[in-house]
């Protein structure tokens, strides 16, 4: 049902920008599949039966034919369509977008605490905790603490093996 043989400025995900995603690169893997005209209209059909709610004025759902047959018993119906496709990927890298604006709490931020209330305070689930010593310029001296994301990027789904894709 298009024009032409193609999609111009589609949006295929959706990244915003309260995480580090954006920050320091993002890559997406497109996968596009191309199927036959009759597989396209069977695919159709059954999408359009599935999302029909059962109300008053819904319209009946289609009497939907696929190819595949019951070899001992040809009058049984069965719903089902085989189809071979071919697949093309390609991988987009997103980096240094421009005018990009990050939220708060995408950086991570040391927090200044009276040391012994902030531990005797904390629960088990603030541990571990990682603290520093932080005299900087215009801030108290004593000791300060992050959250564990700032140190372990698994706690944020990340992992500790780069992907061979990447660049």
């Amino acid at each position: 049902q298009l024009e032409n043989n193609g999609f111009l400025k589609y949006p295929l995900h959706f990244v915003n920008n309260e995480t580090q995603r954006l920050l320091f690169g993002y890559s997406l893997l497109i996968k596009q599949l191309s199927i036959s005209e009759k597989a396209y209209f069977f695919w159709s059909l059954m999408e359009a039966n599935n999302q029909e709610e059962g109300g008053l004025f819904d319209g009946q759902p289609a009497d939907v034919v696929g190819n595949i047959k019951c070899i001992t018993n040809p009058e049984e119906k069965v719903i089902g369509y085989f189809g071979v496709s071919s697949i093309s990927t390609k991988r987009i890298f997103v980096e240094n977008v421009q005018g990009l604006n990050f939220g708060p709490d995408v950086f991570c931020t040391a927090h200044h605490y009276e040391m012994y209330n902030f531990i005797s305070n904390s629960t088990r689930d603030d541990w571990p905790i990682y603290i520093a010593p932080r005299p900087a310029d215009g801030e108290t001296n004593g000791i300060y603490w992050a959250p564990g994301y700032c140190f372990d990027c698994r706690l944020r789904g990340g992992v500790l093996v780069e992907p061979e894709f990447w660049k």
